[in-house]
């Protein structure tokens, strides 16, 4: 039985570890439409996100190319702003100079608010949109068509054409 539980685990660790998961994503499909959205997340088959609140699915059959975004801003927001207030907080609990509590404990949050703020700004600068899926052909690719033909003669003929 304890094969068995960590068999299951194992298969589990490894199928999540096959899909890419994003904060925000741009689809552009096959057809020429860029859909956005959030929460996104690219599996072998499909890519998976929330457009408008609503949770949509698309084969990767039918996508051209994905670009996405980690979500930086917010690691950032938190760091910068749990950083300033751990300073704070520590700071209150020691209060060297006798101050009043309840006034270390509002400048402490108040300068973790702007620290976080900074931080935020931080993670949008640093966070830029990378292109994490292309499909194999491009659309470009797709519409030339390349021919090989012969002639009542025998001559090969080769011939090479673009489709709009």
């Amino acid at each position: 039985m304890p094969l068995l539980c960590s068999l299951m685990v194992g298969l589990f660790a490894i199928q999540s570890g096959y899909a890419q998961k994003y904060a925000k994503m741009k689809v552009a499909m096959n057809q020429g439409v860029t859909i956005e959205g959030k929460k996104g997340i690219i599996s072998p088959e499909s890519v998976t996100m929330l457009v408008e609140g609503q949770q949509q699915s698309y084969p990767l059959t039918d996508v051209q190319s994905i670009m996405a975004k980690k979500g930086a801003a917010g690691k950032w927001a938190l760091g910068f702003g749990g950083g300033c207030l751990a300073i704070g907080l520590a700071t209150t609990a020691v209060n060297p100079n006798n101050d009043d509590v309840g006034s270390l404990l509002l400048g402490s949050v108040l300068w973790a608010g702007i620290f976080a703020s900074i931080g935020g700004l931080v993670g949008l600068a640093v966070d830029p949109w990378q292109n994490v899926y292309l499909a194999k052909r491009t659309a470009v690719l797709r519409n030339f068509s390349l021919e090989l033909d012969s002639d009542q003669r025998g001559s090969i003929l080769l011939g090479l054409s673009y489709r709009f």
